[in-house]
This record gives structure tokens, sequence and C-alpha cells, in this order.
């Protein structure tokens, strides 16, 4: 009869990959045990993985914070302009906003009317109080009745004075899309380009 022993012999043990060795009570839960050095390079191949991710995700978000800083500038110089009586709405609308869509003088009274409607708005408002909220920023509630209709939500703006919400700007380019939220019907929201 032939007997088994679990006990390795020396040269059986130097045969064996370095830095691992088994351990095999029963046959049904052999399992391998790394040895310091696998442990080692493990750790740091998977620091290196993070590290590496996070510096990905760090650079990431700082170009959505300097692209979200960039488009608030551009709002903000809108609505400073606006509140100036002296700057007429039709230089505005040249310098601020993109129209390709209207052609009309009746698409341009519309937004002419809108720029002074905004305006008047302003008049009672410190503007250095508006808050400009991302898209992202707001509670779900407000958002699922906005269609973004495939426009990049990253792009569109709430201002908010004192908790209410006064405009909503969507930002195509380097100048302002829209700032006309109107309702297209089953209680939802899209913006308006011109």
């Amino acid at each position: 009869m032939t007997s088994f022993s679990t006990k390795t012999s020396i040269n059986e043990h130097k045969k064996r990959p370095r830095g691992v060795f088994y351990v095999s009570i029963n046959p049904f839960t052999a399992k391998s045990v790394l040895g310091l050095n696998t442990k080692l390079m493990q750790y740091k191949v998977i620091s290196f993985f993070l590290l590496f991710h996070l510096g990905w995700l760090s650079s990431h978000a700082q170009v959505a914070t300097s692209t979200q800083e960039h488009d608030i500038q551009l709002i903000q110089d809108f609505l400073k302009d606006v509140a100036d009586e002296n700057k007429r709405p039709d230089v505005i609308l040249s310098k601020h906003v993109l129209i390709t869509e209207t052609s009309s003088d009746e698409g341009y009274d519309y937004l002419e009317a809108s720029i002074n409607e905004i305006r008047l708005n302003l008049q009672t408002k410190n503007i250095d109080e508006i808050e400009y909220l991302p898209f992202q920023a707001l509670p779900k509630k407000e958002v699922r009745d906005i269609d973004p209709e495939g426009k990049p939500t990253d792009k569109m703006y709430f201002l908010r004075y004192k908790n209410r919400q006064m405009l909503a700007v969507y930002i195509e380019g380097d100048k302002i899309g829209s700032f006309t939220l109107v309702s297209k019907g089953n209680k939802v929201a899209h913006f308006v380009t011109y």
C-alpha cells in the first residue's frame, strides 16, 4: 500500500515558483497563498492604476469647471449689457446671442422685446446676488419636466435670485443659444433657439 504525505519535501519546494506556495490539506479546498513578493507587486500595480485614474478624473473635473466658469462669464457679460439701459437690444443680440434661424422682422422684434423684459426684471435685482446653477445641480423634480431635445445639458444654466428662478440660459459655442424656455405641451418645456 502506498501512503501519501501532506508534507512537501525540500526538493519539491525548490521547484515551485518563487514567492508562491501551496497549502493542500484537502484537494477540494486547495488554495495558493501569495508570498510577500507577489503581494508587493500587486500593491504596486493597484496603486499605479488608482493614481492614474485619480489623475484622469482630476484633470477631467478641472476642464469641466473651467468650461462652467467660461459659460457663466458669458452669461454675466450678457446680463451686464442687458442691465445697461444705454445699450440697445439689437446691439446686445448681435454681441451675445447666436441667431441662425430668425430672419423675419417679427422674430427680431420678439427677441428685442424679450431683452427689454429681462432688463425690466433686472432693475429690481442686485446682479451680484444672482446664482448660476448648471442643469446637473438642480434637483430631479425640477429637471424632469425639461426636455433637452438632444442639446448638451452641461451647457444649460438656471439663474436664481433669492431662491426664485428668474431665467434659463442655453450656451452654444461662445454665445447664448437661447434664453427662452417655453412649454411644448404635456407639461414639458424646452429651449427655443433663434
